[in-house]
């Protein structure tokens, strides 16, 4: 009976828990509704910054005892995702020319499930709507694009390199993420 009684707190424990995380991501999705509001309106403000996304997920790592940097990395990039998609609109265009299921693992992982995917037709209408529009252009090899910011490697759950990301950012917000 006693060991019952202390399965059952635990069990309560662990349910207050999830509903204070639940208060808290639900709180940050509101501030990143509220970053939106804040940040200058225009052409050419994007709701990507990578530093700052680095700066995150090191801090975080730094930080934690217990947690596995693995499992923060999943958490905190479906985090940002979302807070991103509540700044602004987003879309990944995806193109390569072989493995489409890992490559779309890959980039879902790495920028969270919130945002759009679209499969494109070349490389060049990845790279061009990327210059156009708030996308990020997926592809299968590096290349050099003078108006896109590279994003950096996007790698399987074994480190392998599978794509590179690419987007537009402009001004301040390349330098300060």
């Amino acid at each position: 009976m006693n060991e019952e009684k202390n399965v059952h707190r635990i069990r309560a424990a662990i349910d207050e828990t999830d509903d204070a995380i639940l208060r808290l991501i639900e709180r940050r999705i509101a501030l990143a509704c509220e970053m939106a509001d804040a940040k200058p309106s225009g052409q050419g403000h994007s709701p990507l910054r990578p530093a700052r996304e680095s700066s995150i997920l090191e801090r975080l790592n730094h930080r934690a005892a217990g947690a596995s940097e693995r499992l923060i990395e999943v958490i905190w990039r479906e985090l940002i995702g979302q807070g991103r998609q509540a700044q602004g609109s987003m879309r990944l265009l995806l193109f390569t020319r072989e493995n489409h299921g890992l490559f779309e693992e890959c980039a879902r992982r790495h920028f969270g499930s919130a945002i759009p995917v679209e499969w494109v037709d070349s490389r060049e209408a990845a790279l061009r709507a990327a210059r156009e529009q708030p996308a990020i252009a997926v592809l299968d090899v590096q290349v050099e694009d003078p108006d896109l910011t590279p994003l950096g490697q996007i790698k399987t759950l074994a480190g392998e390199p599978v794509a590179f990301a690419f987007a537009r950012i402009v001004g301040q917000e390349k330098l300060q993420g």
